[in-house]
């Protein structure tokens, strides 16, 4: 794989997670106070986000399972297929199916943060991590500014069918860079741990002071 190749497929994966990211954290709270709701129930949709914070419980599982393209392109896919989706749906009547669309981006993305990091890991030369983390904050907040920014910006100008169009449009095109990768070859894995093995294993992590 080339430096330039790993640049764009690195930028174009952060930005997907990006992208939803900045819509449902800085957009939609706008969109969801301008079609009535109160603050207090908006500040609620920050529990949309718990797969963020347990994407650690299946992590191993997407890192031992597959490849890493297995996973990213259908996650990919599954975000254009539920921006496009969410064309559809009128907000003033229909807010419950955008937080759930919420929680379901916030997934999708979770479990891509899990294999795109896998990935970087094993494309990248230790002479490249440094911009390789330039990339991921970088290209992470460009996402954010884009859906955050520039999608709200697309609803005022023209409605909300159109600003999600816009963005399965974006997210589509951060599909490309995946498209012609080739992964190294996985060394062997060890066999997975059952679950005794593994709650085990957290009990012996956190008696550690």
């Amino acid at each position: 794989m080339t430096r330039r190749h790993k640049i764009l497929l690195l930028v174009g994966l952060y930005v997907a997670q990006g992208l939803p990211y900045g819509f449902f954290t800085q957009a939609l709270p706008v969109l969801l106070r301008d079609a009535g709701l109160s603050l207090k129930a908006i500040s609620a949709t920050s529990l949309l986000f718990l797969p963020w914070a347990l994407k650690f419980l299946w992590a191993p599982f997407v890192d031992h399972w597959g490849t890493r393209k297995q996973w990213l392109l259908p996650l990919q896919l599954a975000a254009v297929a539920g921006a496009l989706l969410l064309t559809q749906v009128d907000l003033e009547r229909g807010y419950v199916a955008v937080l759930a669309a919420a929680f379901l981006f916030n997934l999708v993305a979770a479990c891509q943060d899990v294999a795109t990091d896998g990935l970087a890991v094993r494309i990248l030369e230790p002479r490249e991590r440094g911009l390789a983390n330039g990339i991921q904050v970088g290209a992470y907040r460009i996402g954010m500014i884009l859906g955050g920014g520039l999608l709200l910006w697309v609803f005022a100008r023209t409605g909300w069918a159109t600003m999600f169009a816009c963005m399965a449009g974006l997210l589509a095109l951060t599909i490309l860079p995946v498209l012609p990768l080739r992964e190294p070859q996985r060394s062997a894995l060890p066999a997975p741990q059952g679950v005794t093995q593994v709650a085990l294993g957290w009990v012996q992590r956190l008696r550690v002071p």
